[in-house]
């Protein structure tokens, strides 16, 4: 039963409003036609029982009173007059008591009596027993009734009997069967009217918000443009401009982003090209640079070479000289072409290291 309930709160929890109100509102509007159907069904029930009851009352006093004569007459007589009243529209059965409450005579096919109340409690007719099918309304028989002055006393008639009816219930339970049907089909009637009016009334208090759903979904999906139709009462009306004012607002900086992305893709743009020609500007030099060591270097080495070259050959001359020149000037040629030749190969590695370095540079190690 827990769960059934929690399952039930969840479904209607997660309905629309709009469902919501109009299940929240049928149901209250159902409760209160059972509510005001039974209410004044049953106090017109009540009050057509009262006014029946008291009518019942009169109808069983004349009745009585009109039998006055009966009762001093012979038994076949009373009995007729027993079958008349039993005859009368509404009468079960009916009866003559004699003074001490024991059945004179009764209408034919009568049922069981209830005993009659005491003769000193009945100034009227009286209620004197009820059951499911009859109410026994019993009436006193005087002498003389319709002769008393306002100033007589009641006490000095004679008591000549009862008369007592038995009242079927059946057309009242049938008046109040179809009051409770009419009540209850009014109010079913007046609730759908209710319900109608209230059912136009939530759908144009909530339309707009359903109309805001679908704008913020169509926002979800991708759409710009999508706008809130400012309709329905003054609180939506206010939640639709605030809602258009912050879609305007955003569209705006939407706008202004694009233009500021814009504007830097064309700054990116343009010092991007800037630096490609400054990277081409810097591998031409470059080259320029490689080209230039290289045909430098292959230049300076060339006479370098010669340099040596032939100053290794006077070196090896001079050794042929050193007995026929003087000792100390051979010794001191000899030394000054040791230190050239020492000078132009450290020089020429020089110029190799700096030729690999430029082929290094240019890609060819």
């Amino acid at each position: 039963m827990v769960r059934v309930r929690s399952s039930v709160w969840r479904r209607f929890s997660a309905c629309s409003f709009r469902r919501q109100l109009t299940v929240l509102s049928s149901v209250g509007l159902l409760a209160l036609a059972l509510a005001s159907s039974l209410s004044s069904s049953g106090f017109v029930a009540w009050r057509l029982e009262n006014k029946a009851l008291a009518l019942l009352g009169d109808v069983t006093e004349q009745l009585a009173d009109d039998s006055r004569l009966v009762f001093l007459e012979s038994e076949a007589t009373a009995f007729v007059r027993a079958a008349r009243i039993a005859a009368f529209p509404g009468v079960r059965q009916a009866a003559l008591l004699k003074p001490d409450a024991e059945v004179w005579v009764s209408s034919t096919g009568a049922g069981p009596w209830p005993p009659a109340p005491p003769a000193n409690r009945l100034s009227r007719a009286t209620l004197a027993h009820e059951d499911r099918d009859c109410w026994y309304f019993v009436a006193p028989v005087r002498t003389g009734a319709n002769d008393l002055s306002p100033l007589a006393a009641r006490g000095d008639d004679q008591l000549l009997g009862y008369v007592l009816i038995g009242w079927r219930k059946t057309p009242l339970s049938h008046l109040l069967g179809w009051l409770f049907v009419i009540n209850g089909a009014l109010a079913v009637a007046l609730a759908a009217a209710i319900f109608a009016a209230l059912h136009a009334f939530l759908r144009r208090l909530t339309g707009p918000l359903d109309h805001l759903a679908g704008v913020m979904r169509r926002m979800r999906d991708g759409e710009t443009n999508a706008r809130v139709n400012v309709a329905g009462p003054a609180e939506t009306r206010e939640i639709g401009l605030v809602f258009n004012s912050l879609l305007e607002r955003l569209e705006r900086n939407r706008i202004a982003l694009e233009r500021q992305r814009a504007l830097l893709e064309s700054e990116v743009r343009i010092r991007t090209q800037d630096l490609s020609a400054a990277r081409d500007l810097a591998l031409t030099a470059d080259r320029h640079k490689s080209a230039f060591l290289a045909a430098m270097t292959h230049e300076m080495r060339t006479p370098l070479q010669s340099i040596i070259g032939y100053t290794q050959e006077s070196d090896k001359q001079l050794q042929y000289l050193e007995g026929d020149a003087d000792p100390a000037i051979t010794d001191t040629l000899a030394e000054y072409f040791g230190i050239v030749l020492g000078s132009a190969k450290e020089l020429l590695q020089r110029i190799n290291q700096v030729l690999e370095l430029a082929a290094h540079e240019a890609g060819r190690t």
